[in-house]
């Protein structure tokens, strides 16, 4: 596979993209591509998204808590100011992942 990268760091990354956003976020892990590729991200601000498609769906519940206790494990990245957002049929967890392992994106963000 062929990239193209200017930049080893991003400072900022949103992702708002409607239930799929776990592929992406998945990446960031230890042994994720993103990791792999040796592109650091400071701060990601995301919307985790809940039970779009199935009222109450364990199955979402269930990738939610298994990124998080992975991003703790990792020690790499926390988690920060997550809320719980429902408006009308929309659910999600809006929240802020720093990466507290990397000493530029703490001197931009946590100092």
């Amino acid at each position: 596979m062929w990239h193209f990268r200017t930049r080893d760091r991003i400072d900022i990354l949103w992702i708002d993209i409607e239930q799929n956003e776990y592929p992406i976020l998945e990446q960031l892990h230890s042994d994720g591509l993103i990791d792999k590729d040796g592109v650091k991200i400071c701060q990601i601000n995301v919307e985790l998204h809940k039970d779009l498609f199935e009222p109450k769906s364990r199955f979402e519940m269930m990738k939610f808590h298994d990124f998080v206790w992975k991003l703790l494990d990792d020690k790499k990245y926390i988690m920060m100011k997550p809320a719980y957002i429902s408006v009308e049929t929309f659910h999600f967890i809006r929240t802020f992942i720093v990466n507290v392992s990397d000493k530029e994106c703490t001197e931009l963000y946590l100092k």
